[in-house]
């Protein structure tokens, strides 16, 4: 991740390539837990049974909202 100390500074990454950030396991606990903080508690992030039987892919997704918040560390 790149840190930028000062707004002086972001100039010196103008048209430098980013490099690839760490993996981040987005778990259930993780999506459980932002579900909480946001209150947003749609079957499809937190419902894994019925996520099993009414999924294309027969498990819980993220919030769109959780994965913009990622963008900071990834």
């Amino acid at each position: 991740m790149i840190i930028i100390d000062s707004p002086s500074l972001i100039e010196t990454f103008i048209d430098k390539p980013l490099t690839p950030s760490d993996w981040f396991d987005v778990t259930q606990k993780k999506i459980d837990e932002f579900a909480k903080s946001t209150g947003d508690f749609q079957w499809i992030h937190v419902d894994i049974e019925k996520a099993k039987k009414e999924m294309p892919e027969g498990k819980t997704i993220a919030h769109g909202y959780f994965m913009v918040s990622l963008l900071p560390v990834l």
